[in-house]
């Protein structure tokens, strides 16, 4: 039916779709609101703390950590607010300063240090 439809003629999204990601945006920023701070106090401990200055397998959890908030942030930024009306005027200032490519390039760049993190520490646990 056309009035479960919104949007202009060429795209037509259904709105349980825009509730669905309505709602997955909201509870995604909400746990990563909650979870980094102390997240960040856990991975600062773990890497600066004199406790944990000989446990590499620490470090590089920590590593791996901070790289997945940092990830999932960027994530939102770049992909996941675009489809919202507010957020236009944002994304129309980092096209007209041509910081698309730089903005996907380190989330790209972001996702791959975290695969390569989470590697590191698969194999430094088969030892």
């Amino acid at each position: 039916r056309p009035e479960d439809y919104v949007g202009d003629t060429n795209i037509l999204v259904p709105t349980s779709l825009l509730i669905y990601d309505f709602a997955q945006d909201i509870l995604v920023i909400s746990f990563l609101v909650i979870t980094a701070p102390p997240a960040l106090f856990t991975y600062c401990k773990l890497l600066f703390s004199a406790s944990f200055t000989k446990n590499y397998t620490c470090k590089i959890i920590a590593v791996n950590g901070v790289i997945e908030l940092f990830n999932c942030a960027t994530y939102i930024i770049a992909i996941q607010l675009a489809s919202y009306p507010f957020m236009s005027t944002f994304y129309k200032f980092v096209q007209s300063r041509n910081i698309t490519t730089p903005l996907c390039a380190i989330n790209i760049f972001l996702r791959g240090l975290s695969l390569y993190t989470a590697l590191i520490v698969a194999l430094d646990r088969l030892r």
